[in-house]
């Protein structure tokens, strides 16, 4: 089998905040939208009665 360029188990130092920067924009974009969709939901169900 050879060697699949790109898929080393070790990543050169200049791309790691490239690599880590996809998955901290997921989380934080995953926290966001859960709150707002939480608190649209408890507002939903506390003030309008559900």
């Amino acid at each position: 089998m050879g060697r699949v360029p790109g898929l080393g188990l070790v990543a050169p130092l200049s791309g790691v905040p490239r690599i880590w920067l996809t998955p901290v924009v997921w989380v934080v974009g995953l926290w966001l939208a859960s709150n707002i969709i939480f608190r649209i939901a408890i507002r939903k169900v506390t003030v309008q009665g559900g």
